[in-house]
């Protein structure tokens, strides 16, 4: 009976051995099948859950790369853009250089302009031209080509309008580079109001347009110079200048006004006439052609010339209504009566007086006029003063008493009858009766009549044939940049074109690129805009060489913009790709230490599965024997 619970328990213990070895065979199978010798927490919770979250950590990061791999590319879109873009503007650079040669108009540039200490602004738009003079700053306004004004220039004391002529770099004022054109803008009173010390320079003023009262209004107090300016204004009823009380308005350079139907070209407004000054020194020419006006170029205020200046002044009505004039050094004043006019050029109460080799010249008309009830004679204080009184009527105007005449011995006044000479010195002798033969102690001593054009120049005679010449603004440049100008379009289509999935790094485009998975890495990308219009780029128009020089240099400063950009972008570039090239590494690292965690040494896993059949198959050897020595014993009983 015990024999048999031996035999019992020995087939027992090879069936256990057999029935574990399967269960070690089946799980080695898994491991081999997998790879992985932890595939659930129940084969090792802690390797398993530690694997999972590096896995998922590895699994995050790849996606970030995807984001990185697009950012890169939308940033080389952007560097690509770039640089087919200089390509381009290296064109439009080619096609200014081919024109500069073709443009005789060398004038500042307005790079080089607003280097210049003096400068305030440089204007080339009513809009620009408003805010300078608004701003209250104190310097030069470059006027830079032709601007329409649209509304009054009121300019603060210190405030200069200034054509580009102003800086020497021009030698061809008549084409007129720098313009002021004033339209009808309404019931202004003034299109210009100058208050303190102001200069307009190298300018042309075009009033002709506009029905202001007055053309330029010079408030109380102030110190006004013209320099080279030339004015056109027709169908104005006002004044060209309305001069207020202690004003001097100084003349410098040659200038021209062209006038017509106005009333006064200089006229006053409040106190005595004394206080303002007209002022010519210095060289200064002062050519007015003035038609149609319902009273007299200059209304009772002093004229005071000197140093060989010239008042050249060619009117159909009356030249200077009272006032004072005080003429030294060689100056010239030469007043011309055009049309059929037979009025007098000096009436009421106005009287000059002549110094140093001065000049008065009249021609066509009437003479010197007289009004007795105030004794304001003409003074020929030097015998070296020329007085030409080239009439067409009498040369002493008579309207209730004769002119009153002052003058040195030795003085002489030459009219139609010939030369007359003082022989002693003369104060306020009436002339009486009114022609052309002055009464002793005046004596003929020379019968030649006044030939005032002996004594007038080219440039006067060329106004009294043309008084009324309206300046013509020319085209400062008929050179062509159409081609430039489409070749800056192009490059602005370029610009627009460089977007990648929607993103324009070279508008007002940002791009945020996440470096970790709890995005507490982010970088950003603030995209800048390349445009045209960004880069600097103000000249669209060549009209002089200047120009043609602004946009050469636009083009180079926008290049080097360009290049910079390229290399901020570039330098990003370079910190995603760094950041990228970690990514991936630390991804390697996290599902390598995750393989770690869970994966098998399938050698070892192998020799095991090896060993696990070897003994498997001596169980079964086991068994066999176990069974048959059992069944021979048995034997023995039956």
């Amino acid at each position: 009976m015990s024999y048999n619970i031996t035999l019992s328990s020995s087939m027992r213990s090879n069936l256990l051995s057999l029935r574990n070895i399967a269960t070690q065979m089946s799980k080695t199978q898994n491991i081999l099948s997998t790879g992985k010798k932890v595939n659930n927490a129940i084969d090792n919770a802690t390797s398993y859950y530690q694997a999972r979250s590096l896995t998922h950590r590895a699994a995050d990061l790849n996606s970030l790369l995807d984001s990185m791999s697009q950012g890169i590319q939308t940033i080389k879109a952007a560097v690509e853009g770039l640089e087919s873009g200089i390509k381009v503007l290296e064109q439009a650079k080619a096609v200014v250089e081919e024109a500069i040669p073709k443009s005789a108009l060398d004038i500042p540039s307005k790079t080089w302009l607003k280097q210049q200490g003096c400068v305030l602004a440089v204007v080339s738009s009513w809009e620009e031209l408003k805010q300078a003079v608004d701003s209250g700053g104190v310097g030069d306004i470059v006027i830079y080509g032709r601007i329409d004004c649209q509304d009054t220039l009121n300019l603060k004391d210190g405030q200069n309008l200034v054509g580009v002529d102003s800086f020497g770099r021009s030698d061809s004022r008549d084409i007129h580079f720098s313009a002021l054109t004033f339209h009808d803008f309404g019931s202004h009173p003034n299109a210009i109001v100058l208050n303190g010390n102001n200069q307009i320079s190298n300018l042309f003023l075009d009033f002709s347009a506009t029905s202001t009262f007055n053309n330029i209004k010079i408030s109380e107090n102030s110190s006004v110079k013209m320099n080279n300016v030339d004015i056109q204004s027709y169908s104005n009823s006002g004044y060209l200048f309305m001069i207020q009380p202690n004003v001097n308005l100084e003349f410098t350079g040659e200038n021209n006004i062209y006038a017509n139907k106005l009333k006064y070209v200089f006229g006053i407004s409040g106190g005595d006439g004394d206080t303002k000054k007209l002022l010519l020194n210095g060289d200064a020419k002062l050519n007015i052609s003035a038609t149609g006006l319902s009273n007299a170029v200059f209304h009772t205020m002093q004229t005071i010339m000197s140093d060989n200046s010239e008042l050249n002044i060619f009117t159909s009505n009356k030249a200077f209504y009272g006032g004072k004039g005080h003429f030294y050094d060689n100056s010239r004043l030469n007043v011309i009566r055009t049309g059929t006019s037979t009025g007098a050029p000096f009436t009421r109460e106005f009287s000059g007086s002549f110094y140093d080799k001065s000049q008065l010249v009249l021609k066509g008309g009437y003479g010197l006029y007289g009004w007795n009830s105030n004794r304001h004679p003409y003074n020929i204080k030097s015998k070296d003063v020329k007085i030409i009184l080239d009439t067409s009527k009498s040369a002493f105007y008579v309207q209730t008493g004769g002119p009153y005449i002052s003058a040195v011995e030795g003085a002489k006044i030459q009219t139609s009858a010939g030369v007359f000479e003082a022989t002693t010195n003369i104060s306020n002798m009436e002339i009486k009766p009114s022609g052309s033969v002055l009464p002793a102690p005046f004596v003929l001593v020379d019968s030649t009549p006044a030939n005032a054009e002996e004594h007038l120049s080219d440039k006067v005679k060329e106004m009294r044939d043309k008084p009324h010449q309206k300046i013509i603004l020319t085209d400062f440049s008929e050179q062509n940049n159409d081609s430039y100008l489409k070749l800056l379009n192009k490059y602005d289509d370029l610009i627009k074109d460089c977007s990648y999935q929607g993103k324009n790094l070279l508008t007002d485009d940002k791009l945020d690129i996440i470096f970790n998975e709890t995005r507490s890495g982010k970088f950003t990308i603030d995209g800048q805009n390349a445009s045209v219009e960004a880069l600097g780029f103000d000249t669209k128009t060549w009209i002089t060489k200047g120009h043609l020089e602004d946009s050469i240099y636009e083009i180079t400063e926008a290049i080097k913009k360009i290049r910079t950009l390229q290399s901020e972008l570039g330098n990003k570039l370079s910190i995603i790709q760094t950041r990228q090239s970690f990514t991936d590494a630390l991804v390697d690292v996290l599902e390598v230490g995750a393989d770690k965690l869970v994966l098998a040494d399938m050698n070892e896993v192998s020799a095991e599965y090896l060993t696990l059949q070897t003994r498997q198959q001596l169980a079964v050897n086991s068994l066999s024997l176990a069974s048959q020595s059992t069944s021979s014993v048995l034997g023995l009983f039956l």
